[in-house]
């Protein structure tokens, strides 16, 4: 009988035609691993099918830095090595897991590539928790989260302080302290974590997910900044004094390591080079503040970049107005290098002169990848593509809030861009179809990939007034005239 590679559910139904478990659960497997301790079981009964066993051989990479992978390993047997290269050193040895150990929590956490490689020292056995169930116990499950949130403290908090300027030279018997000391809080997409006019409390250093700094409300918002993992905030109202000068709200979800209010004075007295760099960092944002409060263009620039998501995007693809000169070559050539389905289309937010077309910005959360069918998933590079088993149901497109990616029905109707037009107008119309050739219209779901595995990005390429072109959310504020 062959184990490996299998869901706990269909391990289960296995197990059952041995007499002995004919009566077995697939939730009683999961009940083993000590891990799952305090589990409902309704909870362990929602995740069976995504939990699967995995077995690798001695020598054998399980994950590796740098790559986007949203899975959670729990070790049942084995031993592995956690290692890092950098540009000096090709291998620096860094830990070994054994039995019961976990690892690969940050990938579904954050959204961000594997900061270690994973190699097997022996034969290990692995239960490897697909991120859509891996995100589900986390949020559910009290037990899971402290064990997730204690290793945390103990393993990766020290090297996460150690990423923001202000506490990069602190002494590790002094991050230890902190350690003891910090809450970790979760904030849904939307949630205010800071409101202006509230009494400053404490300090929040973003672990993971887009939080934008704003006043007013509405129409009268009017958005300075937008902060990723591994800035802070909250500084100003700690260091002046006085209430909250502004708003904070997640743009995602977000979570955070909240430094109370004393915690962080103790800190800024002993180290008075932690207040130095606080206070130059303070001075910035106060000068990009009053240029934006000065500026009505850029202020609204800067709410466009966040509010549509452009803030998550590495780069995003853009068509400038100006240039364009409406051939909609663009859009034929994305049909013409992906059988005949545009995944490309001239609608979209626009700022002035610019228009961000329907394409996928592969967010650094992406809620599209909540798909119960693993029908989409991320590869190594962050981009964010539709696999075989996607059913086009279009439950990817519901929860894209930026509405980048598209339900196509019918197919047939998109075949008008291949061959460009004399043949798709035939088909359209019921003539010169062949025999034999005839299509039922079908639902497809579809989305831009920046031509991954093509030799050019078509719609750039093809455009002939140089119309369209990648850039990033930075140099968006100034291409659009911000």
């Amino acid at each position: 009988m062959q184990l490996n590679d299998k869901s706990i559910e269909e391990l289960a139904l296995e197990l059952n035609q041995i007499p002995l478990f004919g009566d077995l659960e697939p939730r009683a497997l999961l009940r083993r691993v000590p891990f799952f301790d305090g589990v409902p079981d309704e909870a362990l009964d929602k995740i069976v099918q995504s939990v699967v066993l995995r077995t690798f051989g001695e020598g054998k990479t399980i994950c590796r830095q740098g790559e986007y992978e949203e899975t959670f390993y729990l070790m049942l047997q084995g031993k592995v090595e956690v290692s890092i290269m950098t540009q000096e050193n090709p291998h620096i040895s860094l830990a070994t897991f054994g039995k019961g150990d976990f690892f690969g929590e940050l990938g579904p956490l954050t959204g961000n590539p594997r900061t270690a490689t994973i190699t097997a020292i022996e034969r290990t056995t692995l239960l490897e928790i697909q991120r859509e169930a891996f995100l589900f116990l986390h949020k559910t499950a009290p037990a899971i989260k402290k064990k997730i949130d204690e290793v945390y403290l103990g393993r990766t908090l020290s090297t996460h302080l150690r990423r923001v300027n202000i506490f990069t030279h602190l002494p590790e018997e002094v991050l230890n302290r902190l350690r003891e000391k910090v809450e970790l809080l979760e904030f849904d997409r939307g949630e205010v974590i800071i409101r202006q006019g509230d009494a400053g409390d404490s300090l929040y250093i973003i672990r993971s997910g887009f939080v934008k700094v704003s006043v007013g409300e509405g129409e009268k918002e009017r958005v300075f900044a937008y902060l990723k993992d591994g800035n802070y905030f909250g500084e100003m109202s700690l260091l002046r004094g006085g209430p909250r000068t502004a708003n904070v709200t997640a743009v995602t979800r977000v979570e955070a390591v909240r430094i109370g209010v004393k915690v962080f004075q103790d800190i800024m007295n002993e180290f008075p080079d932690v207040r130095a760099r606080i206070e130059q960092d303070v001075a910035q944002r106060d000068e990009k503040t009053q240029e934006l409060t000065n500026d009505d263009e850029k202020a609204r620039a800067m709410k466009f970049v966040v509010n549509i998501g452009m803030a998550q995007a590495a780069k995003v693809l853009v068509i400038d107005l100006d240039k364009c000169i409406r051939c909609h070559c663009c859009v034929r050539a994305c049909a013409y290098s992906h059988d005949g389905f545009s995944h490309l289309e001239r609608r979209g937010h626009r700022f002035r002169n610019i228009l961000l077309p329907t394409t996928c910005m592969h967010c650094t959360d992406p809620e599209c990848m909540l798909c119960p069918h693993g029908g989409i998933y991320r590869d190594k590079d962050g981009e964010i593509h539709h696999t075989v088993q996607c059913i086009h149901c279009g439950a990817c497109a519901r929860r894209c809030p930026y509405g980048n990616i598209l339900v196509v029905e019918p197919e047939i109707e998109k075949r008008l861009y291949k061959g460009f037009w004399e043949r798709g107008r035939e088909i359209i119309a019921g003539r010169g179809q062949p025999e034999g050739e005839k299509e039922k219209p079908k639902r497809r779901v579809v989305k831009c990939d920046m031509c991954a595995d093509q030799t050019n990005i078509h719609c750039i390429y093809n455009c002939p007034v140089n119309a369209c072109r990648l850039i990033t959310p930075d140099e968006f504020l100034t291409f659009s005239g911000g």
